[in-house]
């Protein structure tokens, strides 16, 4: 469980971040930090909504904002 919700996240998202920083899309930064800023609050989200369908709306809205936020952070534009 660990390699799969992870590892494996955590090794696709900083290589995924470090191709960004390469095409100049995201400021020059350590990908793998990157990933873990980007997915540590995803994780968690998913962990806190987890079964709570009657959330959903809530759980939306803070995904949006976490990406938005990590999008204001990271993004060159």
């Amino acid at each position: 469980m660990l390699k799969m919700y992870v590892r494996s996240a955590l090794e696709y998202q900083s290589s995924l971040f470090g191709a960004l920083m390469e095409q100049g899309v995201f400021i020059e930064s350590n990908p793998q930090t990157v990933a873990l800023h980007f997915y540590a609050p995803v994780f968690l989200l998913l962990s806190k909504f987890d079964k709570k369908p009657e959330c959903e709306v809530e759980a939306l809205n803070e995904l949006k904002n976490h990406v938005s936020q990590f999008s204001r952070l990271y993004s060159r534009r």
